[in-house]
C-alpha cells in the first residue's frame, strides 16, 4: 500500500479491520518476514523494525558484520516454558551427536519443527556421511604415513566425488546448535523477566544484561554463519 505521501508502507490486513500500515510512518518500508504469532520483521531503509502486539521497535542489528534481516522463526514471542523445552531437545540433540557422530532420522522433523528447515539443511550439509568410515579412513592414512606403506587401491570407475571435510563438519554441526540453544536461552530470559519470573520485576539494569546478552549471541551465530559460507566459497 501507498500512504499520502506516495511512498510504499509494510502493512497487515485482517476481515474485521482490513489494511492497516505497521511500518513507521516517515519512510518507504516493506515487511521482510511474519511468523505463526503475527510478527513483523520490517525493512525501512538502513533500519530494521519488530512488530509486534501492536507495537513498533526498532532493532539493533551486529555493527561488526555486515547484516541483513531473511527470515525469522516462531520463537520469538514464545513463552518462557516453551523456550526451555526447545532447549532441552536441541542439547539432548547436541549431545547425541556428539556420542554418535550423526543425527537421528526421529529427530529431524521436530529439528524441522523447531528451528526451520533450513536449519536442518544446514546441519545435514555438514554432518558426516558416516563416522566410522572416516575414523577407519583417518587411521589408514596415519598408517601409511607411519609404515611408509601405500594406501590400498579403490577399484572403481566413478569419478571422485569432492565432499567437506568431515572434521571440519563435526565440529560444525556442534557450533550450529549450540548457536541455536545460546539465541533460545537469550529470548528465554527475555522472556522471563517480560513476565517477572523470580518476583524480580523487569528492571533497566536486567534490559541492558539481556540485550547485551542477545546482541552477543547473534553476533556469534552471524560469525559461524560467515565462517561456515567461507568453507562453502573454498568447497571445504
Amino acid at each position: 500500500m501507498y500512504d499520502e505521501a506516495g511512498r510504499y508502507q509494510a502493512f497487515v490486513w485482517n476481515a474485521n479491520q482490513g489494511i492497516q500500515p505497521i511500518g513507521p510512518a516517515d519512510r518507504y518500508s516493506s515487511a521482510i518476514a511474519v511468523n505463526d504469532h503475527g510478527h513483523v520483521v520490517i525493512q525501512g531503509f538502513s533500519d530494521v523494525f519488530l512488530y509486534a502486539g501492536g507495537n513498533l521497535i526498532r532493532l539493533e542489528l551486529s555493527t561488526q558484520y555486515p547484516s541483513q534481516p531473511l527470515a525469522m522463526n516462531n520463537w520469538y514471542g514464545a513463552d518462557g516454558e516453551s523456550l526451555r523445552a526447545g532447549i532441552r531437545f536441541l542439547s539432548e540433540c547436541r549431545d547425541d551427536f556428539g556420542n554418535n557422530g550423526r543425527i537421528r532420522e526421529e529427530f529431524k522433523a521436530d529439528l524441522a519443527r523447531c528451528s526451520g528447515e533450513d536449519f536442518l539443511s544446514d546441519l545435514i550439509k555438514w554432518e558426516p556421511g558416516n563416522w566410522e568410515a572416516v575414523v577407519l579412513a583417518d587411521h589408514l592414512v596415519k598408517h601409511a604415513e607411519q609404515f611408509r606403506r601405500p594406501l590400498p587401491t579403490i577399484a572403481t570407475e566413478a569419478a571422485p566425488e569432492v565432499l567437506p571435510d568431515p572434521f571440519q563438519g563435526r565440529p560444525m554441526v556442534s557450533k550450529l546448535l549450540n548457536q541455536e540453544i545460546r539465541h533460545l536461552s537469550a529470548l528465554a530470559l527475555i522472556s522471563d523477566q517480560k513476565a517477572g519470573v523470580g518476583g524480580g520485576g523487569f528492571n533497566g539494569r536486567a534490559l541492558r544484561f539481556l540485550s547485551d546478552n542477545l546482541k552477543s549471541a547473534m553476533d556469534d551465530l552471524q560469525r559461524a554463519v560467515e565462517w561456515y559460507r567461507r568453507l562453502r566459497r573454498h568447497n571445504l
